[in-house]
């Protein structure tokens, strides 16, 4: 959960950048010390605290010195007891798992290149490209990653325990990013500084409530100063700069803020709200949330609030609030970095009627459109418009039993849908080998890498070489629209459109051979068109029938599930895909 913490619209990708950059700076002091000093031409932490800081962000602060300290925990041989001889923050966590294994001289090449080039990330996987391999050699996971790749929204279904939600975890780990959360809101800005026992300038804080902080004076004595006269002053140096202070009778029209002046020195005032302006301009709060959110779908989930969250007149001492829920928060995140992807896995989609809690999405996606720079929106009663972002990925896992339920045709056309069915040798040879059943280590891979791929898929126009096999998989298409026709489960523009870029998604992620026209009309009508059939035997089996004679021996995947349709439809009178 996110709770109070929200990105901060002030801060940009660059300033991200930088912080970043900056971390990397301390990490290496941290752990090479002195060797790291004269690697970069530095006598003195203090002359290289000063001098990095202002050629990374144009101004001389702390960060590079906080985030050493803090990395100290980590190297107790350095003779340094760390910040506060703290545990490490979660960011500050993930900076030593992504950096630890890089040589001293890497690093010392990326940071000389860093501060020639201070808004470039370097880092594990900085330049590395996005490959499939590094993730998987399986073709069910090639498949999964050129559907999200073409549409970010994808159905994996299969008997329970074949591994459905454990490959969505692990493609979201492997593209993890952890997202530094920046904070604007005072309250949670106050508590997080209270519970780490930072001082002000010299003033130490004693409590925090929902409307003011308590601080104690020059007489150990606690004073309250509200958050509304702390903002008057922040609003002030934000419009009129940090170099001068205002007088007292340019603030007087406050009176709230000039009764309470008179109670304490204004200068203290001054110096939190300058604290405030400073803190939210150039460090980085240390919580971060990962770029990915498991969801356990519930059996009550009848509408959208589940979802989106709902508001409550009664909260807030019956002022009202609206209550979020951890996807609406997720939701946020996403769209407030839009160059990482976000991965939002709701596992066992299907023990509600998706139509219920989904359908806001499944009717907002489709307006989303890759080639404007145009943004869809959610419009929710008390909360206002919530961005669906373009770098959200959605997966949802299925069973079939008692417990679930049937998707409708129209979920179906929405989704690449993916059926996950381990082999009989695969399973078996799990009890002697562990890695037999997948659930191996796995690399770090690029994750804006990817965002950039799918951004690619979804905007560019095929090139010669695709247009090429979908000039070939047309005619494929076509014999099949006809004879799903006759029965009343032809396909429409969204099908076309989607196997258009699913070719693109699957010749660019191709690493050696490239698809041929039957691998991407075969896996196409596997994941599009043969989902949405279902039916008695009088209304589907004619049309199974001559489909598995259309697939003859060119496409073997479509046909082998026909053939497991047809197979439940003379035992069981019906048959569906899933």
């Amino acid at each position: 959960m996110i709770e109070k913490f929200v990105l901060n619209n002030n801060l940009d990708e660059k300033n991200n950048t930088v912080n970043e950059n900056k971390s990397l700076i301390g990490f290496f002091f941290s752990k090479y010390n002195e060797k790291a000093l004269q690697s970069l031409g530095y006598d003195s932490y203090s002359q290289a605290f000063k001098d990095l800081s202002i050629r990374l962000s144009g101004n001389e602060n702390a960060y590079i010195k906080q985030r050493r300290d803090e990395f100290d925990v980590f190297f107790p041989e350095n003779g340094r007891v760390g910040y506060k001889n703290r545990k490490p923050a979660k960011m500050v966590k993930a900076y030593y798992e992504k950096w630890n294994n890089i040589s001293f001289e890497d690093m010392t090449s990326m940071i000389k290149k860093m501060i020639n080039n201070p808004h470039t990330i370097y880092g594990v996987n900085a330049s590395q490209k996005f490959n499939i391999s590094d993730f998987s050699n399986s073709k069910d996971c090639d498949r999964y990653i050129n559907s999200l790749l073409a549409k970010p929204f994808v159905i994996l279904t299969g008997n329970s325990g074949t591994g459905k939600t454990r490959i969505a975890v692990k493609l979201a780990k492997h593209l993890k990013s952890y997202v530094p959360v920046f904070n604007k809101d005072l309250h949670g800005l106050f508590q997080y500084i209270l519970n780490n026992d930072i001082d002000i300038d010299g003033i130490r804080l004693a409590s925090v409530s929902e409307s003011s902080i308590e601080v104690f004076n020059t007489n150990n004595k606690k004073i309250n100063i509200s958050f509304g006269i702390i903002q008057e002053y922040v609003d002030w140096y934000n419009e009129n700069g940090l170099d001068a202070d205002p007088e007292r009778t340019t603030m007087q029209d406050n009176g709230s803020f000039d009764r309470q002046s008179y109670s304490w020195d204004r200068p203290q005032i001054q110096s939190i709200a300058k604290y405030v302006c400073n803190y939210r301009q150039n460090l980085v709060i240390d919580i971060c949330e990962e770029n990915c959110l498991l969801v356990p779908v519930g059996a009550d989930w009848t509408d959208n609030t589940k979802i989106l969250g709902y508001y409550n007149p009664l909260a807030n001492k019956g002022k009202g609030k609206y209550e979020k829920t951890n996807v609406l928060e997720f939701i946020e995140l996403a769209a407030a970095n839009p160059t990482i992807p976000f991965f939002l896995i709701l596992d066992e989609m299907n023990l509600s009627h998706v139509e219920r809690y989904f359908s806001d999405f499944l009717s907002k996606m489709e307006l989303v459109d890759y080639e404007k720079n145009e943004k869809v929106f959610f419009d929710i009663v008390g909360y206002g418009k919530l961005e669906l972002p373009k770098n959200l990925f959605i997966t949802g896992t299925v069973n079939i039993d008692e417990t679930t339920y049937m998707f409708s045709p129209k979920v179906l056309d929405r989704a690449n849908v993916i059926e996950f069915k381990p082999t009989k040798e695969s399973i078996i040879s799990s009890f002697k080998d562990s890695s037999a059943d997948g659930d191996t280590e796995i690399s770090m891979g690029n994750a804006r890498d990817f965002l950039q791929l799918a951004e690619d898929v979804r905007k560019n126009a095929p090139s010669e070489e695709v247009s090429s096999i979908l000039d070939g998989v047309a005619p494929i298409l076509e014999k099949f629209y006809e004879e799903l026709e006759k029965f009343g489960f032809e396909f429409a523009y969204r099908t076309v459109k989607e196997i258009r870029l699913y070719a693109i998604a699957a010749y660019k992620t191709a690493e050696g051979n490239k698809p041929t026209v039957t691998d991407i009309a075969d896996v196409q009508i596997l994941q599009k068109i043969l989902p949405k059939i279902h039916g008695n035997k009088k209304q589907i089996g004619e049309l199974l029938k001559n489909l598995t004679e259309l697939c003859g021996n060119n496409l073997p995947r479509s046909k082998a599930k026909i053939e497991q349709m047809q197979e439940k439809l003379n035992r069981f009178q019906y048959a569906s895909f899933i």
